[in-house]
């Protein structure tokens, strides 16, 4: 098992420096990189996209439940060992159960976006939390998603700790970015139709009411506050609400995004 890994005891050493500013994810994204922390992500990494991966960092103990957990081992992983102390000193923080990969971003393919027959893609407009970004990413791919769409003023999706909310689903789901009149037109031209999840709709979303089966749709989500833009709410094709009780104010994004995404992917 050791002969897999290199064990490094000084934290200067420079096979560690593409770990050194693992918390400026502005700097990692200029490189072409992502993030994936914590074993269960890293685990995943390696099982679903092992070419992305340029070096994994681990303690010894995760290692060893790392190497437990995923067989076949593809061989040519560059493995880094180092206790906690040394990769706390390198990183600057205390890494999610001391087990880190960095992996080169995978490329934007619409090809791979827009697939045949019936289905939906998640849609998101403004959504600034890391936290939202990789909870819907992970109810979108639980649910069934195609895919992910999002403009510039959402946070990075593959941004460390989004990453790791979305359990890897973020790295695993094809992906557009564009303004949204762009991705708009885009799912357009695809038959996709425009569902925009929004307290104002028109149209109160109950179990089997909405006719998703059998269609292409586009669920998009707005940021808590101020929702959706009124230039997806007037493309949309159908504009839904939750029913919620009396005096109730909303309900986190995710959260909603999860009931209408079962809506979607289940109704019969």
């Amino acid at each position: 098992m050791s002969d897999l890994a290199t064990s490094i005891l000084d934290p200067l050493d420079p096979r560690l420096d593409g770990y050194r500013d693992l918390k400026d994810g502005p700097r990692i994204r200029e490189r072409g990189q992502f993030v994936a922390e914590s074993r269960p992500v890293v685990a995943r990494l390696i099982r679903a996209r092992p070419d992305l991966i340029e070096s994994l960092l681990m303690t010894p103990r995760q290692w060893a439940n790392l190497r437990r957990e995923v067989t076949p081992w593809p061989l040519d992983l560059t493995v880094l060992l180092a206790e906690s102390e040394v990769m706390r000193t390198v990183s600057g923080f205390t890494i999610h159960r001391g087990c880190v990969a960095l992996a080169r971003c995978p490329a934007l393919n619409p090809a791979t976006l827009w697939t045949e027959g019936p289905g939906w893609w998640l849609g998101m407009e403004g959504i600034g939390d890391h936290d939202n970004i990789g909870s819907l990413i992970r109810t979108g791919a639980v649910m069934g998603a195609r895919g992910i769409l999002h403009d510039p003023t959402c946070a990075d999706p593959l941004y460390r700790r989004a990453v790791r909310v979305s359990m890897g689903a973020a790295f695993l789901l094809p992906r557009a970015t564009a303004p949204w009149p762009e991705l708009l037109k885009s799912a357009r031209t695809h038959g996709v139709k425009i569902a925009a999840l929004t307290p104002r709709g028109d149209t109160e979303l109950r179990w089997g009411d909405v006719p998703f089966r059998g269609s292409r749709w586009a669920l998009c989500v707005g940021a808590e506050g101020p929702g959706l833009s009124d230039a997806i709410l007037n493309a949309a094709d159908l504009r839904l609400r939750i029913p919620m009780a009396d005096g109730a104010d909303s309900l986190n994004v995710a959260v909603a995004a999860g009931l209408a995404a079962w809506a979607f992917s289940a109704t019969p």
